[in-house]
């Protein structure tokens, strides 16, 4: 009963196209390192409509704070209590955003980070690989709702 009232109660936000603001947060490791190289933690506004799959990241890069906004990421449903989005880590442009802020050059491969909703948010995997600059990545990732504001920082 409860995951039904959860899942009502998204009905009006997803109905209205209002985002709905999650934390992605990123550590980037080589496979065999137990050291990061680098990381982000990034409050997203995304929408989660057919009509529209919009985003807007604002994010900290060890580096630098920087936003980017992306028109259409890859949603999907089972049209019942589980939706999910995709945010891809090579090819797209939310790709080279997230990758350049992580301090890779040259990405040729990678999975995608795939999130969850249900009655939580969650990445579905603990990590993803990337492949760049002629070596092997471990990119652990996690996903929260809500934004990141006033967590502690992983960078």
């Amino acid at each position: 009963m409860k995951k039904l009232i959860f899942i009502l109660s998204w009905l009006p936000a997803l109905a209205s196209a209002n985002p709905i603001t999650l934390c992605l947060e990123g550590e980037l490791f080589g496979v065999r390192d137990t050291r990061s190289i680098s990381g982000f933690r990034c409050s997203v506004d995304q929408k989660l409509t057919w009509d529209d799959s919009s985003g807007l990241f604002t994010c900290e890069f060890r580096k630098s704070n920087e936003e980017f906004f992306v028109n259409e990421v890859t949603i999907g449903s089972d049209l019942g209590s589980n939706a999910w989005v995709y945010y891809d880590l090579f090819g797209t442009d939310l790709a080279r955003f997230l990758t350049r802020g992580l301090g890779l050059k040259t990405v040729t491969r990678a999975q995608r980070i795939r999130v969850n909703f249900t009655d939580k948010v969650w990445a579905n995997d603990k990590f993803v690989v990337i492949e760049a600059d002629q070596k092997l990545f471990k990119f652990y990732v996690s996903a929260t709702l809500g934004d990141c504001s006033g967590r502690r920082s992983k960078k």
